[in-house]
């Protein structure tokens, strides 16, 4: 069901909207959202990288350095995430 939502797959039969879009198209994606059910990230990247990579994935995304103030991160900017606690 998730592939269909997120338009990595086709219906049978009939139709399906996400919130009134086509599944996978620009529109609905931009509305929706996956999270992986296991993830891991590249440990040799810093803080400031993995915000910087993560920001692409949005049309207008905050100014890297406003997120690591708002989230607290400004001083770990450049530690590497394979460095910080679990």
């Amino acid at each position: 069901f998730v592939d269909l939502v997120l338009g990595r797959a086709r219906p049978d039969a009939g139709t399906l909207a996400v919130l009134g879009e086509r599944p996978g198209s620009a529109a609905a994606r931009l509305r929706t959202g996956a999270m992986l059910q296991s993830a891991a990230l590249a440990p040799q990247l810093t803080v400031g990288e993995h915000v910087e990579l993560h920001a692409g994935y949005y049309p207008r995304p905050r100014a890297v350095a406003q997120v690591l103030a708002l989230t607290g991160l400004a001083d770990l900017v450049e530690r590497r995430y394979g460095a910080l606690s679990g």
